[in-house]
């Protein structure tokens, strides 16, 4: 005799009998075999429910009003529905059928899908839920989600609605196919899961996800389907109500329990997906019991993808991942080789992700620090030992120089290509400063080291950089900066009658941008227009072509500080105009130089951000257009560069004004997602950088401004991020006058959006 079906199991079998006899017949065994959990009793009764029903109910298969077939709409092949003919049945399932159509009007050759209620008399159920999922779709405009282009009703109250159509295949058969190694799964995981957040956003919750909902196209790009039994929260509810409505395989603990659904039950569905996308095959587990580990199924999965499955999918909802992007960004994290969230947070695990990801530069590294404090005891050693021989004193002080020079800047300059590499900077400016302060002490009057004093100029200024360079990974101290800036400027400023006039002069303008940039942030106007039309003035007076790229850049600082001080906006302009066409001077002779390049798209984002504030959107987006077109050559010349990323992640943000007021709202909140996910990756993998916890804040802020321009409510999501941010910035010691007036803005929005 078989064994009585726990209560449990019942609930399971009474689910799965609802939702199957949904289904056409001959569908309804490929749907058991996905939806069905591995209980082969389950599955017993269930198919034994189906036979009888479908038994019993044979009369209700024939049409039991044919006398009033002519008022029912049933789509077939070439009907026509608002501006689009049928063409064929896609599929068809429990909440309607789904038909491939074509442009009938003739005005544009365009494919579609196009949803409606069963055929037949439609109940009002049936009718709701088609209704609401269009609803739904309607708030939902994603790259990775199908969207909705047309609805309506046909017949006697038979609603439909039109949506992109998607030719592609499920989401396993596309993996297996393409035979998708470990890192595009995990890309296409990411992808998913930064959609499923695009919808939690919105306070809807799928409740249904599973790989059959999910498309892939031809070009890998990833699409969300059916929403067909999703729920749309009210703002002030904190979970949805209990549903009978999803596929037992994929569903959540609270979910089989009949308990309220919460965006965790979906995060739970994607640890599922997860799990089967990465292993090659379903997570076979009993009821009540945790899922095993990914890597007994797939041992070519390490401990961090295990770690992340297994927080998507634990048994307690307050336990899993925060949200879906929480989750997406751990996934993201494993493929740039970066510690994830999942994993306990240890020195040793951190330590040995950045040196997998940075083998080469860590050796390079390593190997300089030792060979310097080697060196510089040797060297040390060796200068007691010959004092009283001159010649040899002054050679071993010009080699220690040298050594010094190396670790200020073939040292420093490798390091700073480096994440997570602020601090470490900083303390080798630091070094590099004592070693040669101790030689001018040591050498004053000896005149093989009469550049000395430029070199201690030079190592203040990495300091001031490491300290508070702004729209520069920064520890956040902008008085120790200006202090650093102004010990660099006067050793510079004494060396006139010693030094290569030219390294001179192009050290000391160097240094007054430097220093007129920090105070443009800290609104010193006065200081900083006088120390920036100085720099220029010493950058003008050079013929070399190098110092007129740098003369570019300081006509930037200049112009921008003109415009953010309000004195003459007319000059400000005039001088990034000027700036501008120099550059592109410049690029036929320097197509590739770095600096030229960088200084071309900082110029072009400064003129977009002015036009678009002076009623000139559509100019202002293509400055900006073209600063992005700069930055991304930049990105190919040095890819990876982490300087370079907040560049390029930068301006995706900044254009989002210009690009919201001419008219592209959409586009540019997207842009402005894909800046705030690379700049909080950035922030993430070196939390000594607070500049990158500002760039954030200000990412935030950006998008709230371009969410503004187009829709009448509120930001909440922006507006409290940015909160977030800006308040911890002004309450420490990194605070300037900017952050605190970014923060008094964001708290008048706040009011607004209670």
């Amino acid at each position: 005799m078989q064994p009585a079906l726990t209560p449990e199991q019942w609930r399971q079998v009474a689910q799965l009998f609802e939702a199957a006899v949904e289904v056409e017949v001959e569908a309804r065994g490929t749907f058991l075999d996905e939806a069905c959990p591995p209980d082969a009793a389950i599955r017993a009764e269930v198919d034994r429910m189906l036979a009888a029903d479908q038994s019993a109910n044979t009369f209700l298969e024939r049409d039991p009003l044919p006398e009033f077939s002519n008022v029912l709409f049933r789509p077939e092949t070439g009907a026509v529905v608002g501006s689009y003919r049928l063409v064929r049945e896609l599929g068809a399932g429990g909440m309607g059928a789904v038909w491939l159509a074509e442009r009938a009007d003739g005005a544009f050759a365009q494919q579609v899908a196009i949803k409606f209620s069963r055929t037949g008399l439609v109940t009002a159920a049936a009718e709701q839920r088609l209704r609401s999922e269009r609803r739904i779709l309607a708030q939902l405009q994603h790259p990775h989600i199908a969207r909705l282009l047309d609805g309506g009703s046909v017949g006697p109250g038979v609603p439909y609605f039109v949506m992109e159509y998607v030719d592609g295949q499920p989401l396993l058969t596309y993996a297996r196919q393409h035979q998708l190694s470990l890192p595009q799964r995990v890309r296409i995981l990411a992808d998913i899961c930064l959609a499923v957040h695009f919808a939690h956003q919105r306070l809807i919750v799928h409740r249904d996800l599973k790989p059959a909902n999910i498309l892939v196209d031809s070009g890998g790009r990833v699409q969300l389907l059916d929403f067909g039994v999703a729920k749309l929260l009210h703002p002030e509810e904190k979970s949805g109500a209990a549903t009978g409505f999803y596929t037992p395989g994929y569903a959540s603990p609270e979910q089989l329990a009949g308990l309220p659904v919460t965006t965790a039950s979906d995060i739970y569905s994607l640890g599922l997906i997860s799990f089967e996308l990465l292993a090659g095959e379903r997570a076979k587990t009993a009821a009540g019991e945790d899922l095993p580990a990914l890597s007994s199924v797939n041992p070519a999965v390490d401990r961090d993808l295990d770690s992340i499955v297994r927080l998507s999918t634990h048994r307690e909802p307050d336990r899993r991942y925060p949200s879906a992007r929480s989750l997406a960004e751990d996934l993201l994290r494993y493929l740039e080789g970066r510690p994830v969230t999942a994993r306990p947070d240890t020195i040793s695990y951190r330590l040995s992700k950045f040196v997998r990801r940075n083998r080469s530069a860590t050796a390079i590294l390593l190997a300089a620090i030792l060979s310097t404090v080697v060196a510089v005891g040797l060297f040390s050693w060796q200068w007691r030992q010959t004092r009283r021989a001159e010649s040899q004193a002054r050679a071993h002080l010009d080699d220690l120089h040298k050594l010094a020079l190396n670790l200020l800047f073939d040292y420093h300059d490798r390091v700073a290509r480096l994440p997570g590499s602020t601090a470490l900077r900083e303390r080798i400016a630091t070094d590099a400063l004592n070693y040669l302060q101790k030689l001018d002490r040591d050498a004053q009057a000896d005149k093989s080291l009469k550049e000395i004093s430029l070199d201690i100029s030079t190592a203040w200024l990495r300091l001031g950089d490491a300290q508070g360079r702004p729209w520069s990974a920064n520890r956040g101290y902008p008085a120790e900066a200006l202090r650093s800036y102004q010990e660099a400027e006067k050793w510079a400023r004494q060396v006139a009658t010693k030094a290569d006039p030219d390294r001179r002069r192009r050290a000391l303008a160097t240094v007054l941008q430097r220093r007129g940039q920090l105070e443009n942030r800290l609104f010193h106007w006065p200081d900083s227009l006088r120390h920036l039309q100085e720099s220029v003035a010493l950058f003008r007076s050079s013929g070399q072509t190098s110092d007129q790229v740098l003369l570019v850049s300081a006509l930037s600082a200049w112009g921008d500080a003109t415009l953010r001080s309000a004195t003459a906006p007319a000059d400000g302009l005039a001088r990034l105009t000027e700036a501008r066409a120099l550059g592109e001077r410049l690029l036929p002779v320097a197509p590739r130089d770095p600096a030229l390049l960088r200084s071309l798209a900082v110029v072009e984002q400064r003129i977009g951000n002015h036009l678009a504030k002076h009623g000139k959107p559509a100019d202002g987006l293509q400055s900006h257009i073209r600063a992005l077109a700069y930055f991304q050559k930049l990105t190919e010349l040095q890819p990876n560069e982490p300087a370079l990323l907040r560049d390029h992640a930068d301006q995706l943000v900044m254009k989002a004004e210009a690009q919201a007021r001419a008219g592209d709202v959409a586009g540019a909140l997207a842009d402005c997602d894909r800046g705030i996910a690379i700049l909080r990756r950035l922030a993430e993998s070196d939390t000594t950088n607070v500049e990158a916890s500002r760039d954030l804040g200000y990412a935030w802020y950006f998008r709230l401004a371009a969410y503004s321009i187009g829709n009448k409510g509120c930001d909440k999501a922006s507006t409290s991020e940015a909160l977030r941010i800006f308040t911890g910035i002004v309450a420490g010691p990194s605070s300037t006058k900017e952050d605190e007036e970014s923060l008094h803005g964001l708290r008048s929005r706040a009011l607004g959006c209670q």
